[in-house]
């Protein structure tokens, strides 16, 4: 699996469809856990459309689920996802998904918290 490290195309944030991806955990200010619920956040670089899904774990398979929801309820087409290096975005089922529908999955630079700016 390789997902190159964001390098969007000159219509990347002028175009909308281009979200910035990651989790905001609900642990009221204690240690962050994958068990504990969190809130996948997606925002739309170019329109700052924004889409919250509470998910109960981090996992790809509940990520995905997410994606495919937003994916087909979206006014404009989902171009593609950026996010962090984050197991539950960085695997097979994610990517799978993305690449038959044309969906260009990127990342961030890792240990560069301002790359995901947006979220």
């Amino acid at each position: 699996m390789s997902v190159n490290v964001r390098k969007r195309s000159p219509t990347a944030g002028h175009l909308p469809g281009y979200f910035e991806i990651d989790f905001v955990p609900h642990c009221g200010g204690g240690k962050v856990d994958s068990e504990l619920m969190h809130t996948l956040v997606m925002t739309d670089i170019a329109t700052g459309w924004t889409e919250c899904l509470v998910m109960p774990f981090r996992r790809g398979a509940f990520v995905l689920e997410h994606i495919r929801q937003v994916h087909v309820a979206l006014p404009f087409p989902l171009r593609g996802p950026d996010c962090d290096d984050d197991s539950a975005f960085m695997n097979e089922t994610v990517c799978d998904f993305c690449k038959p529908t044309g969906i260009e999955l990127t990342r961030s630079r890792a240990y560069k918290k301002n790359d995901e700016a947006w979220v």
